[in-house]
């Protein structure tokens, strides 16, 4: 049993049962500094949490300690990362091999229910996790991060990415599909303009994306609010930053005055939220 928490715990390949599919029933959070790792594991210990349920992943150690590829842990782990680059899965294996790979640091917990889980997510927010994560056996879900949104004129929420205009659209239809969304429509507008007025434009795409669940429930309550669907969703190209932004369907949803909407509108906002920030 480990006494402590170990940073850049040593690799040891033929352990085929390190393999890190997906840790079942942890929560993990990634950080800028080693400082703010620290301050977080020292609050989870003050809260009761064994030593033995923290680990922390960083630097070289780390990328092959996770196996992002698969290679290393053999051909039933290749096998499992295949499955996982068909799905949105991999929007989170990309995102926290990048978080090591850029010198940042994954900090995992093991939780026994759902009040630890509140608690331990709690603690890591606070502290600088930039995203926290649970894993558990059938679910992947965010619970908090430090993402920082611009609001844009009041309407809307969008961050900026580092990411190629081209990988950000892939990226925001997968996170959006994997939130229950369907892209109805995709304007590009800077090839619009081009054919039209003969103007140049920065890259501009407008996707036009849908829950039909939420649009289930929210239709019967007023048949005339298709008049403000789909919820629109653009990616962008400014002053050599690529931006994602989608509406803010609370405020949207407000012209119609109608407090059954209020429901609806705030979980398709956290949805698109979730969506922006996997990206």
């Amino acid at each position: 049993m480990a006494t402590s928490a170990v940073f850049c715990k040593t690799y040891a390949p033929e352990d085929e049962a390190e393999f890190w599919r997906y840790p079942s029933h942890k929560l993990l959070s990634a950080f800028d500094d080693a400082e703010n790792v620290g301050r977080s594991i020292d609050a989870l210990r003050r809260s009761g949490i064994e030593e033995n349920a923290i680990e922390v992943f960083c630097g070289e150690q780390g990328e092959k300690q996770i196996d992002f590829s698969g290679e290393k842990h053999g051909l039933w782990a290749t096998f499992v990362r295949s499955l996982q680059a068909l799905s949105a899965e991999h929007l989170y294996l990309e995102y926290y091999q990048n978080e090591l790979h850029s010198g940042g640091y994954l900090l995992q917990v093991a939780v026994e229910n759902s009040e630890q889980k509140n608690l331990v997510a709690r603690l890591i927010h606070e502290n600088g996790g930039k995203r926290t994560t649970y894993f558990g056996t059938w679910l992947i879900e965010e619970i908090a991060n430090k993402t920082e949104h611009e609001e844009q004129s009041g309407y809307g929420f969008r961050r900026s990415v580092d990411l190629s205009f081209d990988e950000a659209v892939s990226r925001i239809k997968e996170a959006l599909k994997e939130q229950g969304f369907g892209v109805l429509t995709e304007i590009d507008m800077k090839a619009k303009f081009k054919e039209k007025l003969g103007e140049e434009f920065p890259n501009y795409v407008i996707l036009g994306a849908c829950s039909p669940q939420h649009a289930f429930q929210a239709l019967p309550i007023d048949m005339d609010l298709g008049l403000l669907l789909p919820c629109n969703v653009v990616v962008y190209e400014d002053r050599g930053k690529t931006i994602v932004a989608a509406v803010e369907a609370t405020k949207m949803l407000s012209v119609a005055q109608n407090a059954e909407l209020n429901e609806i509108a705030a979980s398709v906002d956290e949805k698109l939220r979730q969506a922006i920030d996997a990206v």
